[in-house]
């Protein structure tokens, strides 16, 4: 309906066009989804992306560089070579490959689940394992490559497992605070939303970020999140209003920003948790202070599914 007008135009003047939208709702004004744009958005604007990126390749089209920029180029996982225009000299020297690292994490698709305080702590970790390459590994070839699925940093220095080896340090140093703090938060001891790995071939080595939430598994996603407001969790607690068919999720999120909790409110998010269906494997909380997280996983019946996502504060 919105792009009718923009439609006539480009038909007009002959100018091929293709729209992305994504539903806000089930239609007839379904309560808990009222408030989902900004999810709908997100996923319209990655699918876009990738369409644009199909179209381009498979047309061999030649494109503006802002426009790579944003979806990527020609459709291709994205990739940076961090000694490619620096000497080691000169990246031991500045940081501006910690701005290229900031730009090449922001063209992963790394979905809906993955925020920006994921995305900096992630930034982060990348720019201290590159610097301890480089000023400990003694590494001529860094290079990070990326996509939907994961994130890996390739080097050809010393060999060196920061997995194992940091724990083995008396000495605490940035990128292992870094590490163990991104580990604890994400990790499978923390949300559970990435897997880190390390490999070791050929005079190579590479450490391995594997996320667990894939692109073409946005909608599926989305599907499964609820946009919780203080009438839908009592709503739902209570029986008042029906959760949906959730049978074909894998995993529920629920999303309480828009919630001002306290501490009596952890016993209707236990009641919310309880009606969902076994099959799903894990429900994540997330926007919940971590005051709490903690108060409610302490005083309140959540079963071993249910994983707070703290250090999000409403």
């Amino acid at each position: 309906m919105e792009g009718q007008p923009v439609a006539a135009q480009c038909n007009q003047r002959e100018i091929p066009w293709i729209f992305a939208k994504s539903p806000s709702d089930k239609g007839g004004g379904t309560a808990g989804t009222k408030n989902a744009q900004v999810y709908s958005a997100k996923i319209a604007a990655i699918a876009a992306c990738h369409l644009a990126q199909e179209f381009i390749s498979t047309e061999g089209l030649s494109v503006s560089k802002v426009l790579s920029e944003y979806i990527g180029e020609n459709g291709d996982d994205p990739m940076l070579d961090i000694l490619d225009d620096a000497s080691v000299h000169q990246l031991m020297g500045n940081r501006t490959y910690a701005e290229k690292i900031g730009g090449f994490v922001n063209k992963c698709s790394l979905g809906v689940s993955y925020d920006a305080g994921f995305r900096s702590h992630l930034i982060a970790v990348l720019k201290e394992m590159v610097e301890n390459s480089v000023k400990w590994g003694q590494s001529s070839r860094i290079q990070l490559r990326g996509g939907a699925q994961e994130i890996t940093l390739d080097s050809d220095g010393r060999v060196f497992n920061p997995l194992t080896e940091f724990q083995k340090m008396k000495v605490s140093g940035g990128g292992q605070r870094d590490l163990a703090s991104f580990l604890s938060a994400y990790g499978p001891s923390g949300s559970g939303i990435v897997d880190v790995n390390w490999y070791a071939e050929d005079g190579s080595q590479s450490l391995v970020f594997r996320l667990k939430e894939l692109s073409c598994e946005l909608r599926q996603s989305y599907f499964c999140t609820l946009m919780l407001t203080a009438e839908d969790l009592r709503g739902y607690a209570f029986s008042y209003m029906p959760l949906g068919d959730l049978s074909n999720c894998r995993e529920v999120w629920l999303d309480a920003k828009d919630l001002f909790l306290s501490g009596s409110d952890g016993m209707l998010l236990s009641n919310l948790c309880a009606k969902i269906p076994k099959s799903v494997e894990r429900i994540y909380i997330r926007w919940i202070n971590p005051r709490y997280a903690h108060e409610f996983k302490e005083h309140f019946a959540f079963d071993a599914r249910v994983v707070f996502v703290e250090g999000m504060t409403n």
